[in-house]
């Protein structure tokens, strides 16, 4: 649970130094979440064999669940 939030700091800390609020921070990790299930699509539609479909989605559900 630590390891999520620190994670959560070092990708906000980008939109601060932007100077974006949190609003705007928040709809970055929306698009993130909607990203997600258009990626898991099309890797299912790819030409890799079924093994490495599978793992590439879990590396992605893996590398997302840092955020989240």
């Amino acid at each position: 649970m630590i390891f999520n939030k620190l994670y959560q700091i070092a990708y906000n800390l980008p939109g601060e130094v932007l100077d974006l609020n949190d609003k705007q921070i928040s709809f970055v990790y929306k698009k993130l979440i909607d990203w997600l299930s258009e990626a898991i699509q099309m890797i299912d539609g790819s030409f890799f064999n079924p093994a490495n479909k599978n793992r590439y989605k879990d590396l992605i559900q893996e590398r997302m669940g840092l955020f989240f």
